[in-house]
């Protein structure tokens, strides 16, 4: 398991690290699947993409209709071919933790403060998905981020969204609703490509 989380932590890193590779947001240049995803999904609207280079996948931005302070980062990316004998467990949870892993570099790189996780749960049916609640401090303001990742039919699927941190937006429920409607979508448009 740690060499797993070893090699998905490598291709992690670089492709959230990766400059994209466009400069301007034409339809031409767009990743094929957004035609074919609902530009609003559960209350969230597409706003755009950002490809990364060396075929690293992308990230699709989705931002809350009537609070657009709140964006949904949706990452796609293939899985890497050095993983296809680990199961479909054990690869999520290793992207989970390399994911985490890269909020606790951001804290100890000073960018983010007082990172606490207050919820992890794992949702396990036919596809798992692993969900985390975190606050942190973020240039001196109280946040809360939430990620979710999951995998399927060879795509590692990751979705992150931080908001501010109050009542409200702890006890919210329509970000787990958004999220699995996201993940159906990018699934139901992959299998038309």
């Amino acid at each position: 398991m740690k060499v797993l989380s070893a090699i998905l932590l490598s291709i992690l890193i670089s492709a959230c690290s990766s400059t994209p590779s466009q400069t301007s947001q034409s339809d031409t240049d767009a990743p094929e699947i957004v035609q074919y995803i609902n530009q609003s999904i559960h209350g969230y609207r597409y706003q755009d993409y950002k490809k990364f280079d060396n075929n690293l996948g992308y990230a699709l931005r989705y931002v809350k209709e009537d609070e657009p302070t709140i964006v949904a980062s949706v990452f796609v990316w293939p899985t890497p071919e050095s993983t296809k004998s680990y199961s479909h467990k054990e690869i999520i949870y290793a992207v989970t933790k390399a994911s985490l892993d890269d909020i606790y570099v951001v804290e100890k790189l000073g960018d983010y403060q007082n990172v606490n996780v207050l919820e992890a749960v794992a949702y396990d049916n036919d596809v798992i998905v692993t969900k985390h609640k975190l606050s942190l401090t973020y240039q001196d303001i109280p946040r809360i981020t939430l990620l979710y990742v999951s995998e399927h039919q060879g795509d590692l699927l990751k979705v992150r969204l931080t908001m501010d941190n109050n009542p409200k937006n702890i006890a919210r429920q329509d970000i787990d609703q958004f999220v699995m409607a996201v993940f159906s979508e990018i699934v139901k448009a992959k299998a038309k490509l």
